[in-house]
């Protein structure tokens, strides 16, 4: 199984954006210190958090990796899609059984604009847009749409407690080819297409 862990969970703002754990203080030069000692509230921080998590969560999708996703979430994690909301850890591991079964030989989701708000009871509210590719024998088809998923605070890591899928368009494409050559290497200097 692949590791979809990062080493420390709980980040600082130096461990995000490079310099001694500080955030940069505007136009008065200033600087506040962003140790990690409770929940956040800066915004940033809090997005860069999530975005971690959805990270995670879609490299563990498509390297099918179970135990990732079960470590990632909470024990009575909700997932709600078109077909209902289901609750549980199985239940929420079945859509991805599910989903390995398909067969697919390569798949690639990528989770983009992402915003995270910090809501009562220790919950993070998120949006974010996504785009899942799965690369058939056939064809291609992409997935658009958007998640709003709940992401909570537990032991110092952010935990998905409730994943919301909404699918906006699927696209229908050729099959895609697996090879790809680099622009100047001695194949493309053969004529390949490169």
């Amino acid at each position: 199984m692949t590791d979809h862990s990062t080493p420390q969970d709980s980040t600082t703002a130096g461990g995000l954006f490079g310099g001694g754990g500080h955030v940069g203080g505007g136009a008065t030069g200033g600087t506040r210190a962003a140790a990690h000692t409770g929940p956040d509230t800066d915004t940033a921080i809090v997005a860069a958090r999530s975005a971690q998590l959805y990270y995670r969560y879609a490299r563990a999708v498509d390297d099918h990796d179970y135990e990732a996703l079960r470590a990632m979430v909470t024990d009575d994690v909700k997932m709600t899609r078109a077909d209902g909301t289901r609750e549980g850890v199985e239940a929420f591991l079945d859509v991805y059984r599910a989903f390995t079964a398909q067969a697919i030989p390569s798949s690639k989701h990528v989770v983009t604009n992402i915003l995270a708000t910090r809501a009562a009871a220790g919950e993070i509210h998120t949006q974010a847009y996504f785009e899942a590719s799965m690369f058939g024998v056939e064809s291609t088809r992409v997935i658009v749409g958007h998640y709003d998923d709940i992401h909570v605070e537990r032991d110092g890591r952010l935990l998905l407690a409730h994943k919301i899928i909404t699918v906006d368009r699927v696209l229908t494409l050729p099959a895609a080819e697996a090879s790809y050559v680099n622009v100047g290497s001695t194949a493309a200097a053969d004529g390949a297409d490169a």
